[in-house]
């Protein structure tokens, strides 16, 4: 009887690690990353997807294909090939494979992380400090993640985000995926994750949009600001006003921060509005306003 209790129970933590191995696994196939990413001039915002396709072996090591799209911007669209062990991921640099996240390094700590760009054009390697580190719960998973920032001029996770950048051990950085050089003048890079999902840990949203999907200035018709919605001050300390023009009445208006986060939505029923944003921390926001199947977006800047 106590050698059946002692089998049973060694079967139960064996398939219990079992579970939260194939959880936490490093781009299964059918994983699928929505990231934001903001073009022309910041005038259209559409989405890059990164998708696990398969497996293949290079130098030895078994890896996944990652197929990266962007229907706006199909000169982006590019194939990586990543792996993760022992608490590492890699990804090839077309030699070899360069490391990309590293949960081994203590907070304070330091590694090098390869960062192959959006465009092909500079792709190198940059230095990562970890902030902090510890486990968050997603899905009821536990899961590993550290914040980090990169001490080298000119690289970002997020574009426009000089915060510490959280990254977890089932998707990676809640920016994008690798760390980019900002090494050319007027080309535009990836702001943050949206979503995430795979067959075993189900669906993930960040929140910084309304749908992994989502597009404005992309095949829709655009308000003129100039002509139908007038805001300001700009920059603004204390209350903006928000002037709608026509029959733009009924519009829904969200602010959000630099980093994408959600901070206001409301339904906008006057042609004359204003909204106190003395709370607001200084720094850049974004307005959308979205009125039938129309959008429109614009930068105030809170002193």
């Amino acid at each position: 009887m106590k050698k059946t209790l002692l089998f049973l129970t060694l079967l139960f933590w064996v398939s219990v690690g079992m579970k939260l191995s194939a959880q936490t696994e490093w781009a299964p196939l059918g994983a699928k990353w929505y990231y934001e990413f903001p073009y022309n001039y910041n005038n259209a915002e559409t989405f890059i997807t990164i998708e696990s396709i398969g497996d293949t072996v290079i130098n030895g090591i078994t890896c996944k294909i990652l197929e990266q799209e962007c229907i706006r911007e199909p000169f982006i669209n590019r194939i990586y090939y990543t792996y993760k062990a022992d608490d590492k991921v890699w990804v090839y640099d077309g030699t070899e494979f360069r490391l990309l996240y590293d949960f081994t390094v203590p907070p304070q700590g330091e590694f090098t992380a390869y960062g192959p760009h959006l465009y092909g054009i500079c792709d190198s390697v940059t230095n990562v400090k970890v902030e902090s580190a510890g486990f968050e719960e997603i899905n009821g998973i536990s899961l590993k993640y550290m914040t980090v920032v990169l001490s080298e001029f000119g690289w970002y996770f997020s574009l426009y985000n000089d915060d510490p950048t959280k990254i977890s051990e089932k998707f990676g950085s809640y920016g994008f995926m690798f760390p980019q050089e900002n090494c050319a003048i007027d080309v535009p890079g990836p702001t943050w994750l949206r979503c995430y999902e795979d067959s075993e840990f189900g669906f993930f949203t960040t929140g910084v949009s309304d749908s992994c999907t989502y597009e404005y200035g992309v095949g829709v018709k655009e308000i003129e600001l100039a002509d139908n919605i007038k805001i300001g001050p700009n920059p603004v300390s204390g209350i903006l006003n928000i002037e709608l023009k026509g029959n733009l009445e009924s519009s829904n208006f969200s602010i959000y921060s630099s980093t994408g986060k959600l901070i206001y939505k409301a339904l906008v029923n006057s042609q004359n509005t204003q909204f106190d944003i003395t709370a607001y921390k200084p720094g850049t926001y974004v307005l959308k306003i979205f009125h039938e199947g129309v959008f429109r977006a614009g930068k105030i800047v809170k002193m």
